[in-house]
């Protein structure tokens, strides 16, 4: 590709794409015709973090105030190579049979510096090096806390 064929290539698949999408349109597909553009297995990593074994995300409501009624959360899917959901982390399901250092953690910050409720999801990405096509989600959700009132004489 280094030498000037990666111009050729992009136009010979951009032909082979353009004559597939014209023949869906025209309703003249083959049966068992596919997409021309074929994804081989990448056997380069998209994302390689060395000397890093262990990441967390983390949420905490407001700084600023003491809420009472916690409102933000952290959430982790973990999707395996054949698009099926291998985890799926949540204040609910704090923990994953198959990853043993994925979890859910509360309340992780030392009592005197945690203003607010601490969530977050931690993992070692030891558990993940088996499967090479793993993708992992990270979210931030919501609460629903619109049933809940809170206390007037909190917020003076």
């Amino acid at each position: 590709m280094m030498d000037g064929e990666l111009e050729r290539c992009e136009a010979e698949d951009r032909d082979k794409f353009e004559s597939y999408l014209e023949r869906i349109i025209d309703d003249q597909l083959e049966e068992g015709e596919t997409n021309p553009i074929k994804y081989y297995k990448n056997h380069n990593y998209e994302l390689a973090l060395e000397n890093i074994n262990n990441i967390s995300f983390s949420t905490a409501d407001n700084p600023f105030f003491k809420s009472q009624f916690a409102k933000y959360y952290p959430e982790a899917i973990v999707i395996g190579s054949t698009g099926e959901i291998l985890a799926h982390i949540t204040p609910k399901n704090t923990e994953s049979l198959k990853f043993k250092n994925l979890e859910f953690v509360e309340n992780f910050r030392d009592e005197k510096l945690r203003i607010n409720d601490d969530k977050k999801v931690k993992m070692n990405l030891k558990d993940f090096s088996d499967d090479e096509g793993i993708i992992i989600i990270f979210l931030v959700k919501t609460f629903d806390n619109r049933k809940e009132k809170p206390d007037e004489a909190a917020y003076a």
